[in-house]
């Protein structure tokens, strides 16, 4: 008899949909574990390739693992696309990196990394642009002072893209992306235009 597969309990998913995704992977270590078990109960040593019975019990076992690995990728891409900021994502890429071992799903991880450069980036021109077309004329609420009211206003981005440069300098994979580099430098700048715009208002707003 194989010996039990230890469940996954180092990792922790968090959000409203971590538990489901916990129970799946469970099932799936689960199922994988009674394939193991099954080698386990052959008449013959598993690893006797020379056994009349080997390549048919071995295909049954490498056809089980690969449908394994497809519902750990459909796991994947449910609970990446289902978070709600970059924040969970990296958490959840996090989790997923720590227990993966087949090339397969560490490539699969990889390219939601990469993906998650290219929503940064564009979460950041779309700050940057809304930015542009609205700083001579920002909405405010009605009871804020004009420069004050505009100084809120542009802080809320700043805070914002600050957060998010911070959340995702954390996450190591994404740091030695070649494309991390440009997205650090637009951050930067933003950052550095939101702070000018905002000290421009304060101190028009003394006069």
């Amino acid at each position: 008899m194989a010996a039990e597969i230890p469940k996954m309990s180092k990792v922790v998913f968090g959000g409203s949909q971590g538990g489901d995704v916990e129970k799946s992977l469970d099932n799936i270590r689960l199922e994988f574990q009674k394939s193991v078990s099954v080698l386990g109960q052959l008449s013959y040593n598993a690893l006797d390739v020379k056994a009349p019975n080997w390549h048919v019990d071995f295909a049954d076992f490498k056809g089980k693992t690969k449908d394994l690995e497809v519902m750990f990728l459909n796991v994947l891409q449910g609970a990446v696309s289902n978070c709600g900021s970059i924040a969970m994502k990296i958490d959840r890429l996090e989790c997923f990196r720590d227990i993966s071992l087949r090339d397969t799903i560490i490539q699969a991880i990889d390219k939601h990394t990469r993906d998650l450069i290219v929503a940064h980036s564009n979460e950041l021109l779309s700050v940057q642009k809304e930015f542009d077309r609205n700083r001579r004329d920002p909405a405010i609420s009605f009871n804020n002072p004009k420069y004050a009211g505009a100084a809120v206003w542009a802080r809320s981005f700043k805070r914002r893209v600050q957060r998010e440069m911070d959340n995702v300098a954390q996450f190591w994979p994404i740091v030695k992306i070649r494309e991390y580099s440009d997205t650090r430098v637009l951050s930067e700048a933003l950052i550095t235009a939101l702070g000018d715009y905002i000290s421009r208002l304060m101190q028009t707003g003394c006069l």
